[in-house]
């Protein structure tokens, strides 16, 4: 599947994400995105997920047993990624993973603050798990202990032949530090990615307002990971951090364009509801109900705002659009508390 994503705005050449030449051994029927739980030790600025939600223990997640049979008796292989959150606080995270890779596949984010880490690298096969994204978020790494701590199993998990990539979100505050953080993690040998920050920071919609200067040093950090890379035989998962640079200056849209988000992708809520994207609220049915019907083929997407772009420049068809303008009212109104724009893949 050789799909166009669009142009790299800083030197104008294509960019092209060549997912099943990448990943030669997932073969699965659908990918999807899922909110394994909401429950987290972290308290990132910003997180869309509210503070009360992420220190309940109710939502650290649902019976394992209970979400592999879900999965099995769809009568599908999925590519199921897995996000929060905070997935590895899930109470039986590896029994979980061990039954959900006997059939289909996974690929995680996570934060790596869990022990569990170690149990993972011992007892998960890495042939079933596309990547693991780990999230330095280093505003809640304070000392030199819980740094080494997530150096280490960045270590572990790709000693133990896991394909893993590491990436700092760049809030706003963080930008004018990034290069020392990022020197400090090369003597590691660990390369972080920038990831581009998406809502709002005093009062300022980003990526819109970032600077020049800000766009510049990370679009600098963006080509030394590239060419870092170009280096290794590292390959690219569903979601590719390679393109956060497209959406520098404001957010994706495909409005208009046919999507195959709802047959060859779905996002999965925590309660199980299945819907066609982040950003369409029509439900398809509940995994966890065993009811659902996917879409048999592409429909035009609808959303003014892409909120899961990297599956967006997957499954959608045509030329992307940057949108620059305030959100639609109802979704200021639905995420004023929340500060940020949840976006699917981070």
């Amino acid at each position: 599947m050789l799909v166009y994503v669009g142009h790299e705005s800083s030197r104008g050449k294509n960019l092209l994400v060549d997912y099943e030449e990448s990943s030669p051994m997932v073969k699965f029927d659908i990918i999807a995105d899922w909110t394994l739980n909401k429950y987290c030790n972290f308290s990132c600025p910003y997180c869309y997920v509210p503070m009360e939600e992420r220190r309940q223990v109710s939502y650290k997640g649902n019976d394992a047993q209970r979400i592999v049979s879900s999965f099995n008796n769809s009568g599908k292989i999925w590519l199921i990624h897995m996000s929060g959150g905070e997935p590895f606080f899930h109470r039986d995270f590896i029994d979980l993973c061990k039954g959900l890779t006997e059939r289909h596949y996974i690929s995680i984010n996570t934060n790596l603050s869990s022990q569990v880490v170690h149990s993972f690298c011992e007892d998960i096969d890495p042939a079933r798990v596309s990547f693991v994204h780990c999230s330095l978020h280093i505003t809640e790494r304070d000392n030199q202990t819980v740094l080494s701590d997530f150096i280490e199993k960045v270590n572990a998990l790709e000693r133990s032949g896991f394909t893993v990539y590491v990436t700092q979100v760049m809030w706003p505050p963080i930008v004018t530090e990034f290069k020392q953080l990022f020197e400090f993690f090369q003597t590691k040998g660990i390369l972080i990615r920038p990831k581009v920050f998406r809502g709002d920071y005093k009062g300022k919609d980003y990526p819109e307002h970032y600077t020049r200067e800000e766009k510049d040093t990370m679009l600098t950090f963006m080509k030394l990971s590239d060419d870092a890379e170009r280096q290794s035989d590292k390959t690219k998962g569903h979601i590719n951090p390679d393109l956060d640079r497209l959406w520098l200056d404001g957010y994706v849209s495909f409005k208009g364009m046919p999507c195959s988000a709802g047959s060859k992708f779905v996002k999965i809520d925590f309660d199980g509801t299945i819907r066609r994207c982040q950003s369409d609220p029509i439900k398809l049915g509940n995994i966890y109900q065993g009811e659902f019907k996917l879409f048999e083929n592409a429909h035009l997407c609808k959303a003014k705002i892409c909120r899961c772009p990297y599956y967006g420049f997957l499954f959608a068809s045509g030329k992307h659009k940057i949108v620059k303008s305030r959100l639609p009212l109802f979704m200021q109104k639905m995420f004023k508390r929340k500060r940020v724009l949840p976006l699917t893949g981070f």
